[in-house]
């Protein structure tokens, strides 16, 4: 009840004095009350009024709940779907984002280049491979958001082993956050590709003479 409304009530039940008729203080109580049961009904609306407003409330948390569970469950999905599939694929898969960082490879890439999870991921490319290592400037592709659709190039990785020959692919990403932003890399060692297809050549040239 309001502070307003309790004083008129205080005031109006002090004016009724003993010196009063019946009458007269019966008048002062009927207004008394009256004032009371307005008050009271003012306050039971009020009532009504919160109690459908947290309902509507508590309505529409409990349907964002219910659409926030489904979201994480299709982005579960999909995420466990993308990282079967790189697991999988027999393209090696280097992510580079636009800072020059390595944040994500797959098994075929560290079998393709001969080195382990911990040596890749988090490290800064320029300091494990030259730019122009899988065939196209990185800087220029990063600074430009775009790289080759299709790169060759031989890669050797210490004196002691042969070199590989490389088939690569790029794709820029730039849906999401700036932060997710980079180049991703397709390759494919297509060294006894290339052996045969030399191997083809020479045989070809021996016919021909």
């Amino acid at each position: 009840m309001g502070q307003s409304t309790l004083t008129k009530l205080q005031k109006e039940v002090s004016l009724i004095t003993k010196e009063q008729s019946s009458d007269e203080k019966l008048a002062k109580l009927t207004t008394a009350f009256n004032t009371f049961t307005q008050e009271a009904k003012r306050l039971e609306e009020a009532y009504k009024n919160l109690q459908g407003k947290y309902h509507e409330v508590n309505v529409k948390l409990e349907t964002t709940n219910k659409e926030l569970k489904k979201k994480v469950l299709e982005l579960n999905y999909v995420s466990s779907y993308l990282n079967n599939l790189l697991q999988n694929i027999h393209q090696g898969l280097l992510f580079v984002d636009l800072s020059g960082t390595i944040c994500a490879v797959n098994p075929a890439c560290l079998s393709i280049l001969d080195k382990s999870e911990e040596d890749l991921i988090e490290q800064r490319y320029q300091n494990l491979f030259k730019d122009d290592a899988f065939g196209f400037s990185l800087k220029k592709s990063l600074k430009n958001k775009s790289g080759p659709e299709l790169a060759y190039t031989s890669m050797s990785f210490d004196k002691h082993s042969s070199s590989k020959d490389l088939e690569v692919s790029t794709s820029f990403v730039d849906k999401g956050p700036a932060s997710h932003h980079g180049l991703l890399i397709l390759f494919k060692d297509i060294t006894e590709v290339s052996r045969l297809q030399v191997l083809n050549n020479r045989t070809d040239r021996l016919k021909e003479l």
